[in-house]
């Protein structure tokens, strides 16, 4: 199972000096440590997920970041439908959903919101996670 898009297309999408890149795909000793990490963490997510909740329809991710989670759970079959939640600016939220959706993760959204305001109704999703808020 893939766990991240291929980095050429993310590179394409969002251009080779971007932050998230460095993180997720690592340059470096060190960087590739801590690549490997993440990768590793993004894997044992899915599958417990795909263990413990075979099909979640909607998934809503708190400090999603640069969505790159949504691949990996959309790609493992868990998440039906993924809305990353971020403070970020509504331009680079824009920028990582489109790269996400250009790379196949579909059907998926970014709203910039606080952890603290969440701009949705009790019981809307599925599962709620959180990995770095």
């Amino acid at each position: 199972m893939k766990i991240l898009p291929p980095k050429r297309d993310l590179s394409n999408s969002l251009g080779a000096d971007d932050f998230f890149l460095w993180e997720y795909y690592g340059q470096g000793l060190l960087g590739r440590i801590q690549a490997w990490i993440f990768r590793s963490r993004l894997n044992a997510l899915a599958k417990s997920l795909k263990e413990k909740q075979p099909m979640c329809r909607t998934v809503l991710d708190v400090g999603c970041g640069p969505m790159f989670a949504s691949y990996s759970l959309m790609a493992s079959n868990v998440a039906k439908e993924y809305i990353g939640v971020d403070i970020l600016s509504a331009d680079k939220l824009k920028k990582y959903r489109d790269a996400m959706r250009n790379c196949g993760a579909e059907p998926i959204e970014a709203v910039r919101a606080s952890a603290d305001a969440l701009p949705f109704r009790n019981g809307t999703f599925d599962l709620v996670l959180s990995r770095r808020a």
